[in-house]
C-alpha cells in the first residue's frame, strides 16, 4: 500500500470496503489516485458516501484487456473484472473525510449508509 494513500485504504477498509489494488499516483502521469474494488457491491459502498456530494469521483467498471497487462505483473489476468476511481490528489482530504463522516464509532458504515440506494455500480 503506497503511503500517501495508506489512511485511506485503512478507512475503505475499517467501512467494510474492499480494495484489490491501489496507487497514489497512476501510472498515467496524471497524479491522480487510483483505487481498485474487487466487485460490484464494493464499488457501490464506495459510492453511496459521495450521494450527496456535488463532486464525487465515479466508479467504473473494467475487464483486463491483452494491452493492460504488464509482464511479470500478477496482479492482473486477461479478462478480470474489476471497479474502480481514479480522483485528482488534491481531493483525497475530501473523499477521507467524507468516509470518516459516515462511519459510526465502529470504523462501519451505518445501516441507512450501506441501504441506501446507489444505482448500478
Amino acid at each position: 500500500m503506497d503511503k500517501g494513500i495508506a489512511l485511506l485504504i485503512e478507512a475503505l477498509w475499517a467501512a467494510g470496503i474492499n480494495t484489490r489494488a491501489s496507487c497514489e499516483a497512476f501510472e498515467d502521469g496524471s497524479g491522480r489516485v487510483w483505487v481498485v474494488f474487487p466487485t460490484a457491491a464494493d464499488g457501490k459502498r464506495f459510492r453511496r458516501l459521495g450521494r450527496r456530494q456535488r463532486q464525487w469521483p465515479p466508479v467504473v467498471p473494467c475487464t483486463v484487456t491483452a494491452a493492460d497487462l504488464v509482464p511479470d505483473d500478477p496482479e492482473f489476468a486477461l479478462g478480470d473484472r474489476f471497479w474502480m476511481v481514479l480522483f485528482p490528489r488534491h481531493e483525497l482530504p475530501a473523499v477521507l473525510a467524507r468516509l470518516r463522516a459516515v462511519t459510526g464509532p465502529s470504523g462501519r458504515l451505518t445501516p441507512v449508509e450501506l441501504s441506501s440506494p446507489a444505482g448500478p455500480a
